[in-house]
């Protein structure tokens, strides 16, 4: 076991059962690839054979033969033409076909992964699976793939051929066939073991460059340029060296090959022609099996090739292997739950149910956590940073899932709803939204048909409609990678706006107006109270005056509710609720007194 994992069989087999249903998929262009590859096995032959004719015919003065000879060669010539477009033709469908299908298929299992799995891989290195792997492992397509069969199988036709010439220059070929062959095995293996290494630093360089782009603004306040600079440089200094190593294996190999191939020419040429001087074999013999004789000697050598690149390769299919084989949170992608015509929903009642949860064993982030949201009612959620409160969004999404406990949503088990369903029910705004690059108009619809009266009635609500218009393509503005035109207010409005034309019976606002000034907040939260009639509303505010009206507030410490009931309640007794409220009282009179 341990000496085919060296030599690298096993890595074959993982291969071909990773493309094979895709390989499949696409037979008609491998079986144009077979057809064409037997072609030109039968054109390399027939062309060897025709200049031993011709050579024979032109020694002997035929030129009635001659004639027909270059008849023929014009014909073989044309043959050859037509058969490398054809080649070419299946070649580049099946490379882009599979490669195609298998970036799909990887995008689709992106999509499908848990959110625990996701929170553990870094962008960068899924980023580069698409693009370095994926380049990798279309060297092994198309013509390589073929190869397997077609080299070897050159190899015999050929030496039939040439022993049925003469059998004992033939016989020389069989000599670099073990050299050629262990050859191939070492350079494989050392191949292979360089390549995981560089595609794992290749992944670690996207990774530098995704967290600089990403965190530009970031990078330029804390002055962080060199250090991103001189780690992107070690990075590539390491990628460097090992690119040299396979440089310099490469090109060891291609020498040996090339000393071979001269070697067996050289000594198939002298013993050839010591059998020419004795009448043994005539010239255009000599000649096709000169002609020939290299074919006996590439195939080994580019099937060593290709089985280097087959190598290189392997570690790509490890690496695109294991996100495949991540656990996903359903087998389908979801289809949104989007109605034609806006619907009259009805208020849904949420429930937690003795919830407990930890991200890491040990650590719990909520305790045996009950509460009970009624169908309607706006219920907000305070406590300090850590207390479990975004989780809770996240549990109720269905992002995570409890290790213990129930959560309902109008006395269904969170588990038996349909994602799509359940999502769609949901309308949230966190604190950061998320943008795609794209317009104003595509990011308020995600997908979502709604009419221009619709879209402008939510865009005045949330206080964006005039800095809308005021842009030169107006709702049509595209606003690049993660609304990088927009301040953060701007992108917060944006979700409003987008959560009420979501239109679904329940709300998740968390911390949804941190980023607006008291005048702008204050006009928004008019139009967040209009939304939240009639909908069953869950409010994370540290801005504590801002949920003085909740139906209900449940005050959270260290994952367990420790008070709950309405703010005058709250206010009369002792406890953290009422600590909280004075301390944010005190920040916004410091703050006031600041402006």
């Amino acid at each position: 076991m341990n000496l085919l994992n060296k030599i690298g069989l096993n890595n074959l087999k993982q291969t071909f059962q990773l493309l094979l249903p895709y390989l499949l998929k696409h037979r008609a262009a491998y079986a144009g690839l077979l057809f064409t590859m037997t072609a030109r096995i039968l054109l390399t032959i027939a062309f060897a054979s025709f200049y031993g004719r011709m050579t024979d015919t032109a020694t002997h003065g035929n030129l009635n033969g001659l004639t027909q000879l270059t008849v023929m060669g014009v014909g073989l010539l044309l043959v050859m033409i037509t058969i490398n477009y054809l080649d070419t033709f299946f070649e580049c469908a099946a490379i882009y076909g599979v490669k195609r299908d298998l970036k799909v298929a990887l995008f689709r299992q992106t999509l499908l992964l848990r959110a625990d799995t996701m929170a553990a891989i870094r962008s960068g290195d899924l980023i580069s699976r698409f693009d370095n792997d994926m380049n990798q492992i279309e060297q092994m397509l198309g013509s390589r793939l073929v190869d397997l069969i077609r080299l070897p199988l050159v190899y015999l036709c050929v030496f039939t051929f040439l022993f049925h010439i003469n059998p004992v220059l033939s016989l020389i070929s069989w000599a670099i066939a073990p050299a050629a062959i262990g050859g191939s095995a070492l350079f494989g293996f050392l191949m292979r073991r360089n390549s995981r290494q560089i595609n794992d630093l290749a992944g670690e360089n996207t990774q530098i460059v995704s967290e600089t782009l990403q965190g530009f603004s970031v990078v330029r306040s804390f002055v962080l340029e060199r250090s991103f600079f001189r780690s992107y440089s070690k990075q590539n200094r390491r990628l460097y060296r090992l690119e040299m190593k396979n440089a310099n294996l490469r090109g060891l190999y291609n020498s040996a090959g090339q000393v071979a191939v001269s070697a067996t020419f050289l000594a198939s040429l002298c013993l050839g022609a010591y059998f020419v001087s004795n009448n043994q074999m005539s010239v255009g013999a000599l000649v096709t099996f000169i002609t020939l004789v290299n074919q006996l000697v590439f195939p080994l050598m580019n099937a060593a090739g290709n089985w280097a690149a087959f190598q290189k390769a392997s570690g790509s299919i490890e690496r695109i292997q294991y996100v495949l084989n991540l656990p996903i949170e359903s087998g389908d992608l979801p289809d949104p739950v989007i109605p034609v015509v806006k619907q009259q929903f009805v208020p849904l009642s949420v429930e937690f149910d003795a919830v407990s949860f930890y991200y890491k064993p040990g650590k719990p982030v909520l305790s045996h956590f009950t509460l009970s949201v009624p169908a309607g009612k706006k219920t907000a959620i305070v406590g300090f940073s850590g207390a479990g409160k975004t989780t809770l969004f996240s549990l109720l999404m269905n992002f995570y899932h409890p290790q213990s406990g129930f959560i309902r949503i109008n006395g269904r088990p969170l588990n038996d709803i349909p994602l799509a369903e359940l999502r769609g029910r949901i309308a949230h705004v966190p604190q950061d939204p998320t943008l795609f690059n794209g317009t104003i108009r595509e990011n308020l619809l995600l997908g979502r048909e709604r009419d221009g009266h619709e879209i402008e009635y939510a865009t005045r609500s949330a206080m964006i409609h005039d800095f809308i218009c005021s842009l030169p393509d107006g709702y049509d503005t595209p606003i690049g990678e993660r609304g990088i035109i927009l301040s953060g207010g701007q992108k917060q409005r944006l979700a409003i706006a987008r959560a009420m034309l979501k239109d679904a019976p329940i709300l998740l606002l968390d911390e949804a107006t941190s980023a607006l000034d008291g005048e702008t907040e204050h006009k928004v939260k008019s139009t967040i109270d209009r939304l939240m009639v009639g909908r069953t509303t869950l409010v994370i505010a540290h801005r504590l005056s801002t949920i003085r009206n909740a139906d209900k507030i449940v005050v959270m410490e260290n994952g367990k509710i420790v008070q709950e009931g309405t703010h005058s309640t709250l206010m009369a007794e002792p406890g953290l609720y009422r600590r909280l409220y004075q301390s944010d009282f005190v920040r916004e009179k410091k703050s006031q007194a600041l402006i």
